[in-house]
């Protein structure tokens, strides 16, 4: 289903955020304004301080859900634990630091263009080198 989609954005950067395209293992570019990456910026240094290198946001997309599942709320919190476990386990297997942060990050979505009547923050992760 990829109810789930992964976006990411620098968080030492104004570059636009990218979401992961996982049937072509490609990145589309999206067009947000240079608020969403103040605000991504904002909230990881909220969590982390000052922090270098790639936020990942896990974003779920309702309408899949829902066409499958009754309270399917609860399935995209749930997929979005394992998202954020894997994604922590492959990068310290790749030797980079990662960070779950505590947030969720609604009011990141309509910056990037996704409508929070369909789409839903559920989690995210900050990847960065280990030096």
């Amino acid at each position: 289903m990829h109810a789930v989609q992964i976006i990411y954005q620098m968080s030492n950067s104004d570059h636009a955020a990218r979401a992961y395209l996982p049937t072509r293992h490609a990145a589309a570019l999206l067009g947000a304004s240079s608020q969403a990456a103040e605000l991504n910026r904002e909230q990881v240094n909220g969590v982390l301080g000052t922090a270098l290198g790639c936020t990942l946001r896990l974003v779920a997309d309702l309408s899949k859900i829902d066409a499958g599942y009754v309270n399917g709320e609860s399935l995209a919190w749930r997929d979005a634990g394992v998202v954020c476990a894997t994604l922590s386990f492959v990068a310290e297997g790749l030797g980079l630091r990662s960070n779950v942060l505590g947030f969720s990050g609604n009011a990141y979505l309509p910056l990037i263009g996704f409508p929070t009547n369909r789409f839903m923050a559920v989690g995210a992760v900050q990847i960065s080198s280990s030096g």
